[in-house]
């Protein structure tokens, strides 16, 4: 089955409904919203998505996943820039009663969304509390060259999508400071990331670490990050 969209045009399936015989070049096209009335236990909900609340008591939850549509922020993330883009899907969940811990989440795409994405031997999931709003990392880096799938341990539900590492969606910077032997630098870091490096640039360009030395007054400094895969 596929769905020709039109503008504002969803399928909308109550709770025991499903959709069978997904396949590349047959799916869904356009807005597929799928709802139980209950999850437990690992539950595939539909549009590429198994749940498993791992004890967690959630309510109804309602999963949208909006697929094809070519549209970025509405069914594939992008950073600022541009330049860099996700798959061409994206999961939005509501749900009665966020967990309280952390629940299983498996995200697959089929062969027609991958977006151009050229190699996804590094994929990972990545969230967004909402539309316009900065996106982090949701689960480790893996090979969903052949599984088509990713998987990711949230503690929040929200709007999920899957790029590559080569590919880093938008993040949040918060102010930190790093110590060297000279003047504290003020810089910037990103908020429950791991395996975050940075690197200070001087003005003529040679490349000092921030707790290596290099650092001195009146010299200007400015501050690199690299996410570390």
């Amino acid at each position: 089955m596929v769905n020709k969209p039109t503008s504002g045009a969803n399928t909308l399936l109550p709770n025991g409904a499903s959709v069978s015989g997904e396949t590349t070049g047959r799916y869904v096209l356009g807005v597929l919203q799928v709802t139980r009335n209950a999850v437990s236990g690992t539950t595939p909900v539909g549009h590429g998505v198994v749940l498993n609340p791992q004890g967690n008591s959630l309510g109804a939850v309602s999963i949208t996943c909006r697929a094809g549509l070519r549209t970025p922020d509405v069914s594939y993330g992008q950073n600022v820039g541009g330049t860099n883009k996700g798959i061409n899907r994206i999961w939005t969940v509501a749900l009665t009663t966020q967990p309280t811990t952390a629940v299983q989440l498996s995200l697959s795409r089929l062969a027609d969304n991958t977006n151009g994405l050229s190699d996804l031997t590094t994929a990972r999931a990545w969230q967004q509390p909402a539309v316009g709003q900065p996106r982090r990392t949701a689960g480790p880096v893996a090979d969903a060259s052949s599984s088509l799938s990713v998987s990711a341990t949230p503690t929040v539900l929200n709007r999920s999508t899957v790029s590559k590492s080569a590919n880093p969606l938008p993040f949040t910077l918060t102010p930190h400071r790093l110590h060297g032997p000279g003047p504290r630098q003020s810089a910037a870091g990103r908020p429950g990331q791991q395996g975050l490096s940075a690197a200070l640039h001087h003005g003529h360009g040679q490349l000092y670490h921030p707790l290596c030395g290099g650092v001195g007054p009146g010299h200007h400094f400015s501050f690199a990050f690299y996410p570390c895969v």
